[in-house]
């Protein structure tokens, strides 16, 4: 993934303004205290717990940081589980289908991400539902 969006950068003519790095969280060891943006897109779902995201913004935003996470969220039943993988997965295989139902089931709902904001002293950050499946949280500290 890093070198489709390095590959990317360079296309756009960006490769001087952003850097990547393969770390993993919540030890990330990077060059800087603090970040311009944070941009997060799917991870919250994959994380053992989802303090490792929250620590991690709280420990590289500085108070102009721009913060954009976009996740998966949990629908509120099985049966819609289902209805989202056949809407969205027809034609796919077997095993893309099978990911894509666990992640709807690992991904939290609405009131779990506020507490989790609320938690992490993020709640002044934006949280959204902007899909039959996403929300967003944005913002700055």
């Amino acid at each position: 993934m890093l070198a489709l969006a390095r590959k990317a950068d360079l296309t756009a003519g960006l490769e001087q303004r952003i850097d990547y790095f393969n770390a993993h969280l919540p030890d990330a060891v990077l060059p800087e205290t603090s970040y311009g943006a944070i941009i997060s897109n799917s991870l919250l779902h994959h994380l053992k717990s989802p303090d490792t995201l929250w620590k991690t913004i709280q420990r590289f935003a500085g108070s102009d940081t721009k913060i954009f996470i976009m996740d998966l969220l949990r629908p509120a039943s099985t049966e819609a589980v289902e209805q989202l993988v056949a809407e969205y997965t027809s034609g796919e295989p077997p095993v893309l289908k099978k990911d894509f139902h666990n992640s709807l089931l690992a991904a939290y709902n609405q009131e779990e991400i506020l507490s989790q904001l609320e938690t992490g002293r993020l709640d002044k950050l934006g949280f959204e539902i902007v899909s039959d499946r996403h929300f967003i949280v944005w913002g700055s500290l």
